[in-house]
């Protein structure tokens, strides 16, 4: 969707396009975890209206958007047979503060850790160029 919307906006930035996974439109579920994704970045104190210098200004917005896009990758019943109702016990890696942020549950800790490969090797200006509901 993403390149597709880009084509749309800049006709001229390449010759041809082949899509091969894509739809002709989001389902208003897309549309709606896209939207909560910009807002968790959009409303992160270290956006800017994107004038950010750092990518580490916005680690909470962009690990929040992560964890909410990954929600979208497995069903209900996937997350359920990987990951059950475990204890996040010493699979977490991320530091614990003793608050009630810290994961209890192995599936936040996952959600953790994909937020953290994410959050500096994504740019979260291109999330401009998904905004399309198309």
């Amino acid at each position: 969707m993403s390149a597709l919307s880009l084509l749309s906006r800049h006709p001229d930035c390449a010759r041809s396009h082949i899509n091969i996974s894509g739809a002709a439109h989001a389902t208003t579920f897309a549309i709606a975890l896209r939207s909560l994704q910009r807002q968790a970045i959009c409303r992160d104190p270290g956006w800017r209206r994107g004038r950010y210098t750092d990518l580490l200004d916005l680690r909470n917005g962009m690990a929040m958007a992560r964890m909410l896009g990954t929600l979208s990758y497995r069903s209900a019943d996937e997350f359920q047979l990987r990951f059950g109702r475990d204890s996040a016990g010493e699979w977490d890696t991320w530091e614990q503060t003793g608050e009630f942020c810290d994961p209890e549950f192995m599936i936040e800790s996952y959600l953790r850790h994909q937020a953290n490969g994410f959050v500096d090797s994504y740019d979260p200006n291109l999330l401009s160029l998904s905004q399309s509901g198309a």
